[in-house]
């Protein structure tokens, strides 16, 4: 029995001794990538003064991001942007068909204007906004490019069109989104509080820097109309989102 286990021994014994070795000298994971060097910042100063840093990408990744970051436009009376936070507070998680109800509501209520906006549709708040409480058209044809608290205003051949103000997080009116409407964009829209031109390239307050290539919106997004009800398909009319009051 003994020159058995002696003999089983000696045949396993090379086997033994070669998988320690290779367990011995086997590479370990790099160090290295614990100990990484932190990304580079860049520094700039923002319209208030103060001193702020974003990390520097350099990488382009368009699968990866999909939104650029909102710009905030120092010369945009910043009661808008209050009525962003307001309408975000307010709003619900999918629509009511009230989005022109909710964005009056949220400019009432922060003091952007001083009367309630009386026309019925979504597509006419641009031309009554300028008219009568001093908004100007500013030269934004992308929705992503829009300023917080400016209102963005859609079309509809045969429907209300749609509304909704431009948040830090995306975009709301009476629900909360984080892409904008796929309706034709009539126009962008804000009024400013020091009779400054508006939308003149200031920085955005949190920034992110790309190295090498351009940040482009990233186009390809697929819309789902999801929240239809029963006033969508009223007669004579195309099935969308009828948005109005």
């Amino acid at each position: 029995m003994q020159d058995r286990s002696a003999l089983l021994m000696r045949k396993f014994s090379p086997f033994i001794v070669m998988s320690l070795c290779c367990a011995a000298f086997c590479p370990r994971p790099a160090l290295a990538l614990v100990f990484s060097a932190p990304n580079p910042k860049f520094t700039y100063t923002d319209a208030s003064g103060k001193k702020q840093s974003a990390e520097v990408v350099d990488k382009y990744h368009p699968k990866k991001i999909v939104n650029p970051v909102p710009k905030i436009d120092a010369n945009i009376d910043p009661k808008l942007r209050r009525a962003a936070t307001i309408a975000e507070e307010r709003a619900h998680a999918h629509s009511l068909s009230k989005c022109w109800r909710f964005v009056k509501e949220a400019l009432v209520a922060a003091g952007v204007v001083k009367s309630r906006p009386q026309t019925t549709l979504a597509k006419q708040a641009g031309q009554e906004l300028m008219n009568n409480y001093g908004f100007k058209k500013l030269p934004v044809t992308d929705p992503y490019q829009a300023p917080v608290g400016s209102v963005l205003v859609y079309g509809a051949k045969r429907a209300a069109g749609h509304v909704e103000i431009r948040t830090e997080n995306g975009f709301v009116s009476d629900f909360r989104s984080k892409i904008p409407s796929r309706r034709p964009l009539l126009g962008v829209f804000a009024k400013s509080w020091n009779g400054k031109s508006l939308f003149a390239g200031q920085p955005a307050s949190s920034a992110r820097i790309f190295a090498g290539e351009s940040a482009r919106p990233h186009r390809d997004v697929v819309w789902a109309a999801k929240y239809l009800d029963r006033y969508d398909a009223g007669v004579g009319q195309s099935a969308g989102h009828l948005c109005h009051r």
